[in-house]
């Protein structure tokens, strides 16, 4: 916006000089023809200097192939990863208008992929199971689609990447187990089928970001053309000869409005910083934040809190977030925004009365001309002054002391504060062109008029407040991003992984009981309610996330699946952790047995020692976590739970 109002302030004040002082003016159709002709030349300027800044599709292909090939040579050794082709950028783009794997008509899928076993079976039977495993594959690309449109301004990371690829293992393996069943099996092998499915979770990105990239100039451009009307009107009023000081002073008048704006959104920005740092001083990161949610919850025995911590660790660690920036900034807030609309009241008082006693001033003037650019040096004197009696207040007060008033604005205050208004006011004077003014006192006249519309139109404390809460929810955003860690939870109790930085194997310093996260005995359905890292629960049979395969053990079941939480720990429950949990369990059980479809197996002792009757949770509690957690879940988050 400055480089585009740099632009025709010369281009205005060229044609202002080849004019021979700006006098005469030219007819609406002649300004309006100038006026496109420069726009054109600016628009074609602007659009190089965008297409310079513009990722091509050969650049978005292989960012996205970077983040899949490195996430397969990360996970070489795990099942199914070893098929797993690593796609080049030539490939992705060879084959990005190919049919999708998940699009294919059924009886193409099934001729491609599937062959039937027996002779018996008909090729409607071969399909429907076509169809039945394609719907499979059709779940986890909806979930990447979500995964990858929740990125916002930001590329995938290679965690999302190998989750997802780790999911579309699992299904393949599902896949299996349906043709299985049906007698139906994969034509020579599962792998073309599998990397089918994998080229497909790169396209949904490459497209996703192609698509990105493109909005992201369109809207470049749109923002330029947004303020192509208001610079038109700019270009017409001063150059058309028609147009005189009202609707000049008017235009310019608008410009000291978004001027202001500019400088107060700056100013907000280290408005929020106080927040911010009030904020990191109490969470500093990921690990605090994951500490403070485990300790607000079952530490506490607040036991909506362990349900919601239970329901979706990551949605209440960023409630907590948000609770706790919330407070800091009503704190902060409370404290500044009184002073900073009377400041901003104070900008636009000195900014009418400048321009009112210049108007008075420059009409007795004997020059032969008035220009804009007066107007501008003018305020610069008068916040030069302003400067000047600081220091003659603090010389004052240093030579006669007075005792103050608690709360009373010292004689130094009040200049500092005055001095303060009228600099803004001097240091944000609007880009514009040095034209002639015909009537200074017309022109400060009809420039006051609209500095005191754009007062009227909403209260200074409405703008202000407006502004601070828009500065906020940024500020907020960017100290959430610092904080909120990894993603991942325990696949065994569900507890938030808390290692800090860039890592490649996940730990917790709070475990769980698995029944927290739905684990249940394979055959009784019983709640598991020996401790995550125990001896018993590592040598118990583990069914795998899709559910139809069971696992000897904890060990086997992280090997195929979750081999980045490995090596898992193992040693007994401290005693006070023991109490924490028991506790939690016997309070939280009714709704989490519910949701998980387990038996309860809680032993009569925990119950009689732990059970408060008339703060245990129901099954109801379940609607009001949901609708506590929904404004901070996030897309990709499953809303069914794993039942194992």
């Amino acid at each position: 916006l400055k480089q585009l109002k740099v632009f025709f302030k010369h281009k205005i004040e060229e044609i202002l000089e080849h004019q021979r002082g700006g006098s005469g003016g030219m007819s609406e159709t002649a300004a309006a023809q100038l006026f496109e002709e420069d726009w054109v030349q600016y628009d074609k300027s602007f659009k190089v200097r965008l297409g310079k800044t513009q990722k091509d599709a050969r650049q978005i292909a292989e960012e996205v192939n970077l983040v899949f090939n490195h996430g397969i040579r990360s996970r070489r050794t795990t099942r199914h990863f070893q098929v797993l082709e690593q796609v080049n950028a030539a490939k992705l783009l060879a084959t990005a208008s190919d049919v999708r794997l998940s699009q294919l008509p059924i009886d193409r899928l099934a001729s491609e992929y599937l062959s039937a076993r027996e002779a018996s079976l008909s090729r409607s039977m071969v399909e429907a199971a076509a169809a039945e495993i394609k719907e499979l594959v059709t779940v986890v690309m909806s979930r990447w689609r979500d995964i990858v449109s929740a990125s916002g301004m930001q590329f995938i990371s290679q965690q999302d990447a190998v989750d997802i690829m780790m999911e579309m293992n699992l299904t393949l393996e599902e896949c299996e187990e349906v043709l299985k069943e049906r007698g139906i099996a994969f034509s020579s092998s599962p792998v073309p089928f599998l990397n089918a499915a994998h080229l497909e979770l790169r396209w949904i990105a490459f497209d996703h970001f192609v698509n990105r990239e493109q909005r992201r100039v369109q809207d470049q451009l749109a923002s330029l053309h947004k303020f192509k009307s208001s610079m038109r009107d700019e270009f017409m009023s001063i150059l058309q000869r028609q147009k005189g000081d009202v609707d000049r002073a008017s235009i310019v008048g608008g410009r000291y409005e978004e001027s202001i704006e500019e400088w107060l959104d700056n100013l907000l920005v280290g408005f929020a910083a106080d927040v911010r740092g009030q904020v990191l001083k109490d969470m500093p990161d990921a690990s605090s934040a994951a500490e403070r949610a485990y300790q607000h919850a079952f530490v506490e025995r607040q036991w909506l809190e362990v349900l919601e911590y239970c329901y979706d660790v990551n949605a209440y660690v960023r409630k907590i977030f948000h609770n706790l920036f919330s407070q800091r900034k009503a704190t902060v807030v409370r404290e500044k925004k009184p002073k900073l609309v009377e400041q901003v009241a104070g900008i636009f008082d000195a900014l009418l009365n400048m321009a009112l006693q210049w108007g008075r001033q420059a009409a007795k003037s004997p020059q032969r001309q008035i220009r804009v650019s007066h107007l501008q040096q003018f305020v610069a004197r008068e916040a030069a002054q302003k400067v000047a009696e600081v220091e003659a207040a603090k010389i004052q007060a240093s030579h006669n002391p007075r005792r103050r008033e608690p709360g009373e604005e010292s004689p130094v205050e009040k200049a500092e504060a005055m001095a303060l208004c009228f600099r803004v006011v001097s240091d944000r004077f609007p880009i514009t062109a040095d034209f002639i003014v015909d009537d200074a006192a017309k022109f400060a006249e009809a420039f006051t008029r609209r500095v005191a519309s754009i007062r009227s139109e909403r209260s200074v404390e409405e703008r202000v407040g407006a502004m601070v809460e828009r500065a906020m929810m940024d500020q907020e955003a960017e100290v959430w991003n610092l904080i909120k860690g990894c993603q991942s939870s325990c696949p065994c109790c569900g507890s938030k992984c808390d290692v800090l930085g860039d890592h490649s194997t996940h730990s917790c310093t709070h475990h769980l009981f698995p029944a927290f996260n739905g684990w249940r005995n394979a055959q009784t359905k019983e709640a598991t309610l020996d401790a995550c890292k125990s001896k018993q629960n590592r040598s118990a049979a583990k069914r795998s996330d899709c559910g139809r395969k069971l696992y000897r053990n904890l060990d086997d079941y992280l090997i195929a699946e979750h081999p980045d939480w490995l090596p898992f720990p193992l040693e007994d429950m401290e005693l006070v952790a023991d109490s924490i949990l028991k506790a939690a369990w016997v309070n939280c059980r009714v709704p989490l047995l519910k949701r998980y479809k387990m038996v309860d197996s809680t032993p009569r002792q925990w119950v009689q020692a732990y059970q408060e009757p008339n703060r245990a949770l129901d099954e109801a509690s379940l609607k009001v976590v949901e609708e506590r957690l929904a404004p901070f879940r996030e897309k990709k988050t499953r809303d069914n739970p794993v039942i194992r």
